[in-house]
């Protein structure tokens, strides 16, 4: 992030399995052999500093994939995206003895609609379970790195993921005394944001997902509008919209960091007190799931076309 002129949270921890970027036949043996790979994530995940000398609340991410990640406040776990995993080792379905009896399980699960398809099924049973609530420590971080460079990213409807090394950071959290940053996610093409998506009480029951695109006005000026639309499941804010002086100081930012990629969204971190600091990039926004309300999908469509999409 430094490198473009953005702000990154503080670092307490970052790891790269170095071993799978290095020779072609190093990182295949890792890939391929399950023994080899076991003892070079130990070795990474015993790395891992002790939970006392950690600040109270922090951030623990892997970023080589999608989930996988921690949000731990006051020492206790407040947000948790779990990994979807590979191999029968890490499923849900514990009391299956083989994997006849673990296909036969999942098959019988959506045969009894406990799951629309078989394929849903199969990822339910990946996927690690909650940690929500957990006190964290010491062997729950150690476990949770162990799965999660466990293993490469595996959907298929996100494979650039597959490519990259895996590596894991601990890092600073974004709060003051009373709230947790809030987020504004820029959709980005071709180097021009054209949407803005603000998240706020991201882990409360109130989360609000609000909407904002920037329309030239009669004045010839450019401003940003809140939108009514929203992501299915959602609402927007009832508050007071987003002033344009954070929407363009987030725009300048975003379309930094998405120079030179087709379509990306850039998600920053809005504090209470207005710092913006960078917090991910994906090509993939929801994993190319998200459901919107109206037309949003096809603005979406239109504006990544408009800058050059697909061409």
């Amino acid at each position: 992030g430094d490198q473009r002129g953005l702000k990154s949270p503080e670092t307490y921890f970052y790891r790269v399995l170095d071993e799978y970027a290095n020779a072609e036949t190093k990182g295949l043996r890792l890939r391929t052999n399950q023994r080899a790979r076991a003892a070079v994530v130990d070795q990474t995940c015993s790395a891992l500093p002790s939970v006392e000398t950690l600040p109270e609340s922090f951030a623990f991410k892997a970023t080589h994939t999608s989930g996988c990640n921690l949000l731990v406040v006051d020492g206790i776990i407040v947000g948790h995206r779990p990994c979807v995993l590979t191999g029968m080792a890490n499923s849900r379905v514990g009391d299956a003895q083989s994997i006849s009896q673990w296909t036969m399980w999942l098959r019988e699960s959506v045969v009894a609609d406990l799951f629309p398809t078989f394929a849903q099924a199969v990822e339910w049973a990946h996927t690690e379970r909650s940690l929500m609530g957990r006190v964290v420590d010491d062997r729950l971080l150690y476990d949770a790195c162990t799965r999660w460079l466990a293993q490469q990213y595996a959907r298929t409807a996100e494979s650039y993921y597959s490519e990259l090394v895996p590596s894991l950071l601990i890092e600073k959290v974004i709060e003051d005394a009373t709230e947790l940053a809030s987020d504004l996610k820029c959709f980005v093409f071709s180097g021009q944001t054209r949407f803005i998506q603000h998240v706020d009480s991201r882990f409360t029951a109130d989360k609000r997902d609000t909407f904002y695109r920037r329309v030239l006005q009669d004045s010839g000026v450019q401003r940003w509008e809140r939108m009514s639309l929203t992501l299915k499941g959602s609402i927007p804010s009832t508050g007071p919209p987003l002033s344009d002086t954070v929407l363009e100081r987030a725009r300048g930012l975003c379309e930094r960091a998405g120079e030179g990629l087709e379509m990306a969204r850039v998600d920053l971190l809005l504090s209470t007190e207005g710092a913006l600091y960078l917090g991910e990039m994906t090509p993939y926004p929801g994993g190319g799931k998200h459901a919107w309300q109206g037309d949003l999908d096809g603005q979406l469509g239109r504006a990544w076309c408009e800058n050059g999409g697909g061409s």
